[in-house]
């Protein structure tokens, strides 16, 4: 009864796991390991378990169903919020909610974003933003609500 959506588009948690299931629409659940029945079955697919809204809802924002689950993109929860990463943008999802979305930055990352410098500390996500052949780099701090701080970073000269 497992089926975790793409592999990169669950979260793995401390009481379960947010699955995203695709079988009917786009919406993650908040699958808790108590769901497991007597059976070994995981009973998670309920209305009290869903978690935001389904990505593919007419009022969802264009396209979150087919960008969030891409592999190639990141994901990150900071509160009850998801941070999306793609290769052209950073944005924000209040309480998992794909009706709005914030944009945090646009522009073009260096690589793919699972090969760029991006990771998770302390409750708030880091993004290491350059330009290629530019002395402009910066990370940018993002926190829970979406808040942002930019970090000016100087490289040593080669």
């Amino acid at each position: 009864d497992l089926y975790p959506g793409g592999f990169k588009s669950s979260f793995w948690l401390e009481d379960g796991m947010l699955l995203l299931d695709t079988s009917e629409g786009s919406q993650y659940y908040h699958a808790r390991f108590s769901d497991i029945d007597e059976n070994g079955h995981w009973n998670y697919k309920t209305e009290d378990n869903k978690v935001g809204t389904d990505m593919t809802a007419g009022d969802a924002v264009h396209r979150a169903a087919e960008n969030i689950p891409f592999q190639f993109n990141s994901r990150y929860i900071i509160g009850d919020d998801l941070l999306f990463v793609d290769e052209e943008a950073i944005e924000y999802y209040e309480d998992f909610d794909f009706t709005k979305k914030q944009v945090l930055w646009e522009g073009k990352l260096d690589g793919q974003p699972k090969d760029a410098c991006i990771g998770q500390y302390n409750g708030s996500v880091y993004v290491f933003l350059g330009e290629d052949k530019s002395d402009v780099h910066e990370i940018m701090k993002i926190s829970e609500g979406g808040v942002v701080e930019h970090i000016p970073v100087e490289l040593p000269a080669e």
